[in-house]
Order: structure tokens, then sequence, then C-alpha cells
């Protein structure tokens, strides 16, 4: 950890930013399909950032950099998934996170 003072703010902003990507790319698909998605990206982003590390001279890549990317990770998706609770419990009426479809409008003469 010599490089930065937040380790696990990177990966908790990647992981929250991913797993919106795959919610509003796959509006059909099952939130558990969201969160899998997220992760395993996140994860192998972990991984290939200390990989590469070991080929930067003066840096050094560790196995526990990657826990530590591990949990910031599950923390950035436990707190998106307070805050789409949060957000169906206060609009009931809110049930997909589908974008809005336009309305077609009538032709005018």
């Amino acid at each position: 950890m010599t490089g930065t003072r937040f380790p696990c703010s990177l990966s908790f902003v990647l992981a929250a930013l991913a797993l919106n990507a795959f919610r509003l790319s796959f509006p059909k698909s099952r939130p558990r399909a969201y969160v899998t998605l997220a992760a395993g990206l996140s994860l192998l982003y972990a991984f290939s950032d200390e990989t590469h590390q070991l080929f930067v001279p003066g840096r050094e890549g560790k196995l526990t950099d990657v826990g530590i990317d591990a949990i910031g990770i599950a923390i950035g998706l436990i707190v998106i998934g307070f805050i789409v609770s949060w957000n169906r419990s206060k609009n009931p009426k809110i049930v997909s996170i589908e974008p809005r479809k336009k309305a077609k409008r009538s032709p005018k003469m």
C-alpha cells in the first residue's frame, strides 16, 4: 500500500459503475447476474493491476492488495444494493430499472 492513501476507493467506484452499467445494459437479466459480473470484472482488474506492478521498477504486486481491493468491491456492491433497496421502498411504483421508453408521437398534419 505504498502508492495510495485509500486503496479500496478505486475498487469501490469501479464495482459500483460496473454494476450500474450491467443493470442498464441488460435490463431483463437477474440482479444476481449483475452483481456477479460486476464483482468478476472488478476482481479481474485488481489481478491485472497487481500483475502489471510486477513489471514496473520500484513497485511490487501483492496478493494482499488484491484482497484489499476485494473488500472495496464488496463494500461498493453492498452500498449500491442498499441504495437501490432504499429507492424502491421510497418509490414502490418503480418495479424495474429499465430505461424509460420514449412515447411515440403522432404525425402532425
